[in-house]
């Protein structure tokens, strides 16, 4: 007889290879529900490690960003102040230079020419004060007491030699006032100069501030992504561990046809044995 066909013949062995064969399905039944479960666990412990880190990592993200917006915030609200100052100050500076011209015209000018008909005058004050203070004196004889310590006339002179070089000394200043006001022109030209900058610079600031706004917005959703997928992760993973440990319960199932055949063989080889 063919061994195959005496192989198949005997229902003992045959019974035990189907039994051999339930067992061994059995315990790759285990083996797939043992290492899926614990590939399951540990791809969702390694994802959720890294969800975990990249919302800790948009977490300081976002609150460097909203200390970079405050900052921001800060100096934009600075230089609106300093622009406005900065515009008020080429007024100031402009009325100032208005101001010297106008000192400059009086104290080189107007006054100079004031002490020069002054002066122009003095001398014939002073004759006049001598024949005063002679004719005073002259009386002096006929009871009217007279006696001052500087002469009428000495002191018209003294006068006139206090105010001599004055006219000079003040026309002299026309050239530092007119000096001055252009330095106050300048300084009103630079402030406009330099608010236009700021200007400039605020209006970068500004745009930085829109972009860190969208920038918040965007990590804002960013996190609440990554809050969906981790709450999501929980669910896979609970969906994919009952898929595992169903496939390997049906797999392990599945072994019982075999065993049971097996089993049924070997018990009726046994029963029909004499």
């Amino acid at each position: 007889m063919n061994p195959v066909a005496a192989f198949v013949a005997d229902d003992q062995r045959l019974g035990r290879v189907f039994i051999a064969i339930g067992v061994f399905g059995l315990a790759i039944a285990l083996l797939i529900g043992t290492v899926g479960v614990a590939v399951v666990i540990r791809l969702s412990g390694s994802m959720e490690r890294s969800l975990a880190a990249a919302a800790s990592a948009l977490e300081s993200v976002d609150g460097t960003v909203e200390l970079a917006a405050t900052t921001i915030g800060t100096l934009s609200g600075s230089l609106d102040t300093v622009v406005a100052v900065t515009d008020r100050a080429e007024e100031a500076f402009g009325a100032a230079a208005g101001v010297v011209d106008e000192s400059g015209t009086v104290v080189t000018t107007d006054v100079p020419d004031g002490l020069d008909a002054v002066l122009a005058a003095l001398p014939a004050i002073e004759r006049v004060a001598a024949v005063v203070d002679g004719t005073l004196r002259a009386l002096s004889f006929v009871g009217i007491g007279y006696d001052p310590e500087t002469p009428f006339d000495e002191a018209v002179a003294d006068l006139e030699l206090a105010l001599g070089d004055l006219p000079g000394r003040l026309r002299a200043q026309e050239q530092p006032l007119a000096d001055l006001a252009d330095v106050f022109r300048g300084f009103g030209t630079s402030s406009v100069l330099i608010a236009r900058d700021l200007e400039m610079v605020q209006t970068q600031v500004d745009d930085a501030l829109l972009v860190l706004d969208e920038f918040e917005s965007t990590t804002a959703e960013a996190s609440m992504l990554i809050a969906n997928i981790r709450d999501d992760l929980v669910m896979l993973r609970v969906l994919l561990l009952g898929a595992v440990v169903l496939l390997a319960a049906v797999l392990a199932a599945l072994q019982v046809v075999p065993i049971a055949f097996g089993y049924r063989l070997s018990r009726s080889h046994t029963a029909d044995a004499p």
